[in-house]
């Protein structure tokens, strides 16, 4: 049975996770050695501005995809606005990310879900 004992669960906001190179041996490490990481679980943000272009920007009120959407009757101008949200977060994979292979895989996986996404959207402004 494994002891569980000294497990922590920590939440990195977005602005942190804006600045992960700068926290990695701090936050993730936190003192441990490099070979003994373990009993932590991580609730992360989304990074620094994602929220605002998902939702609203908190300080000049402009709509994110959310607010385009409820809004929109047939327009898809929150198509742009979720392709933007794409674009943020691929920006945030080439800031944190040195391995081209790991920014490929964060990307695809990022623009596969924004697809998905947008499906979605597309089918529920249909309805």
């Amino acid at each position: 049975m494994t002891d569980h004992s000294n497990l922590t669960v920590e939440k990195i906001g977005g602005t942190s996770m804006s600045r992960i190179r700068d926290l990695v041996d701090t936050l993730f490490l936190g003192g441990r050695r490099r070979e003994a990481p373990y009993d932590r679980l991580f609730v992360v943000s989304a990074f620094g501005g994602i929220t605002d272009l998902l939702l609203e920007h908190k300080k000049s009120g402009e709509p994110g995809v959310y607010g385009l959407f409820a809004s929109a009757e047939s327009d898809h101008g929150w198509s742009e606005a979720l392709s933007r949200v794409a674009d943020a977060m691929c920006t945030a994979h080439a800031e944190v990310l040195d391995s081209a292979a790991n920014r490929s895989l964060a990307d695809g996986f990022v623009r596969e879900r924004i697809e998905g996404a947008r499906d979605c959207l597309i089918d529920l402004q249909r309805i």
